[in-house]
């Protein structure tokens, strides 16, 4: 019911057990803020992210719940945590990128295809074509060549989705692979 709902008392509910020390139901509260989407949830949630002691977890609900909701005043705290020392961090902030329509997050996206971790490097592919800024049709054209399948298939899969002259020859090679 309560995702069902545009009610802002639901929010209000939610950000209110915010509050509670509870980190399971804090956990719990952020997966629900985030599937119902409301903006109203920004402000609590990037706070989290800064909270003490961090607990990285929760970080990665909050990054979630923040893509969710789709809103660009969450970009420059998420691009912050894409070069966290933790790759679940980094993974779900690459993939997170991919949610705005803010090309602030390309360069950044760009520089994560060279992440030691195979995830961080799909997430970001993929976030790449949710974007479909141009400018990163070379860095997914070098992805093509990635030494893991799920890197290049992502890769392939977002230059697929710009319409632009400059992919044919990629996704001609990438047919090869």
């Amino acid at each position: 019911i309560i995702l069902e709902s545009s009610d802002e008392r639901y929010v209000d509910g939610l950000l209110n057990l915010m509050d509670d020390a509870n980190l399971y139901l804090m956990r719990e509260c952020i997966n629900l803020l985030g599937r119902i989407g409301n903006p109203k949830a920004l402000p609590t949630l990037i706070d989290l992210l800064n909270r003490e002691p961090t607990d990285d977890e929760l970080h990665e609900d909050v990054i979630i719940a923040l893509g969710r909701i789709g809103d660009d005043r969450a970009v420059d705290p998420i691009l912050a945590l894409s070069s966290h020392p933790n790759i679940y961090i980094r993974q779900r902030a690459a993939k997170a990128l991919g949610s705005f329509s803010s090309g602030r997050s390309v360069d950044v996206l760009i520089t994560l295809l060279d992440d030691e971790s195979n995830e961080v490097r799909a997430n970001a592919a993929q976030s790449l074509g949710m974007i479909g800024d141009t400018n990163a049709i070379p860095a997914l054209d070098n992805a093509l060549d990635d030494g893991e399948w799920t890197v290049r298939k992502q890769a392939a899969t977002a230059l697929a989705k710009f319409h632009d002259e400059a992919v044919i020859e990629p996704m001609i090679y990438a047919l090869g692979d």
